[in-house]
């Protein structure tokens, strides 16, 4: 991922990019992004008990440890951060932003991707968009235990 140092750099390289080269960053380099330019931000929102249970489940499948703090605090200070950057983006004339549900881009791809091609300006592949999304990828449900008693 690239560094803070580098988001504020003047040519404004992608932090990262998926597989159709659109940029995305982290949530907390969105204030690091350099001053002049336009953006459209995408707020998807997960239950956090679902991501939490991802980020974890990612941790061990790379064989990494699990954070220090319990996944109560955890889910506060995410929450505490995306509250943070909202208001930060909220008050800054070159930014818009959308906010998208993940469970209905999972119950219903094509009109989200509609909504999300016209926040974006009208030249995306919204059918491509929809057949992108695989519910079966949903696997981190809030409420579920793995065989271990963790989290999913």
């Amino acid at each position: 991922m690239t560094s803070s140092r580098d988001l504020r750099s003047d040519d404004c390289r992608r932090a990262s990019a998926g597989p159709d080269h659109t940029p995305w960053l982290s949530i907390r380099l969105v204030p690091d992004l350099p001053a002049g330019h336009t953006y459209r931000v995408v707020f998807m929102h997960r239950d956090l008990g679902e991501v939490l249970a991802s980020q974890y489940a990612m941790l061990r499948r790379q064989g990494r440890p699990e954070p220090d703090l319990a996944p109560t605090r955890l889910a506060e200070l995410f929450a505490s951060q995306l509250r943070r950057v909202r208001e930060w983006v909220a008050a800054r004339p070159n930014f818009s932003t959308v906010d998208v549900d993940y469970a209905s881009v999972l119950a219903d791809p094509a009109s989200q991707a509609r909504r999300l091609n016209q926040f974006l300006g009208g030249v995306l592949d919204t059918t491509g968009m929809a057949a992108a999304v695989d519910p079966s990828m949903h696997r981190q449900r809030h409420g579920t235990r793995d065989s271990d008693g963790h989290a999913r």
